[in-house]
């Protein structure tokens, strides 16, 4: 628990983006804002902060371009109302993967190699479809009912073996979302 977030916030401040970021405020791309890191300064809890006092909590200081990016509404919504009343584990670190997994593709059907998404989503991952689909299946299944996913499949090839990967397609939930 305790250790995981602060590798996460470790690991935040020192991954930087090589190449160019958008910025919100210029309506450009510029290759300058990928030389700063997304947390470019940190305090962990019960470490001493700037002002020498005990940090109660986990503290982060964000990027130039990321604020400055989220003032000029750069980002995306989340439905945390959505979130909150999916009861699967899985469905709920699937929300947002495939929700910028659309968006990227601009709507259309996304495809994750099955490997890939197990580490994404700290799952362990079966070398059999039947063990990944009772993996999978039961959040696939919820997130369609909730029309955020259209239809999803485990694609084939030529052979009819399983090729590796799960594909999804996007439902009226978040087509209504993107309108919105």
């Amino acid at each position: 628990g305790h250790s995981a977030v602060r590798s996460w916030i470790e690991r935040l401040n020192s991954t930087t983006i090589h190449g160019e970021l958008f910025d919100a405020r210029e309506r450009k791309f510029d290759v300058r804002i990928g030389l700063e890191p997304l947390f470019r300064k940190y305090v962990h809890v019960g470490r001493p902060m700037p002002d020498g006092e005990i940090a109660s909590l986990n503290f982060v200081w964000l990027a130039d371009w990321f604020v400055e990016n989220y003032f000029y509404l750069y980002s995306r919504p989340v439905d945390l109302k959505f979130h909150h009343r999916l009861t699967r584990s899985i469905s709920k670190s699937l929300y947002p993967l495939l929700d910028n997994g659309w968006f990227a593709a601009n709507g259309h059907p996304y495809t994750k190699r099955y490997t890939d998404l197990c580490t994404l989503l700290d799952i362990q991952a079966y070398q059999q479809l039947s063990r990944v689909q009772q993996q999978l299946d039961p959040s696939n299944e919820e997130l369609q009912r909730e029309k955020f996913i259209a239809s999803y499949d485990y694609p084939a090839d030529a052979d009819g073996h399983w090729t590796g990967t799960v594909r999804w397609w996007p439902g009226p939930k978040w087509i209504y979302d993107q309108e919105q």
